[in-house]
């Protein structure tokens, strides 16, 4: 038979026990969300909001950064840089290469 004081220990630790969030500062980047575009705007830009309306997009908070005319980027041929323009790792890259949504300046050092 199990001791009652056992369990109530148990079922106490249980119910108190409380998950430690883990705070992610650096932000992500896989291989397929690397990427190399020609031009990187806020979508509250001009230019910038014409083209994701003309693509029926609607990005919030208009602060959200956009890379426009994007090529993906080998992470094997970072060593070369081989990015002229504006190397970037963004969260949605579906509508590639016209625009990819939610781009963030990735910084390379040699």
């Amino acid at each position: 038979m199990v001791n009652i004081l056992t369990m109530i220990t148990i079922s106490l630790s249980m119910i108190l026990a409380e998950a430690t969030p883990t705070r992610r500062d650096i932000p992500q980047c896989t291989a397929a969300s690397l990427l190399c575009c020609q031009s990187v705007l806020p979508a509250s830009d001009p230019v910038m909001s014409t083209l994701l309306g003309l693509l029926g997009i609607v990005v919030l908070p208009v602060s959200t950064k956009c890379g426009v005319q994007c090529d993906p980027v080998s992470v094997i041929g970072l060593g070369g840089n081989p990015c002229k323009a504006n190397l970037v790792c963004c969260d949605n890259t579906s509508l590639l290469p016209i625009v990819a949504i939610g781009c963030a300046p990735i910084a390379i050092s040699l």
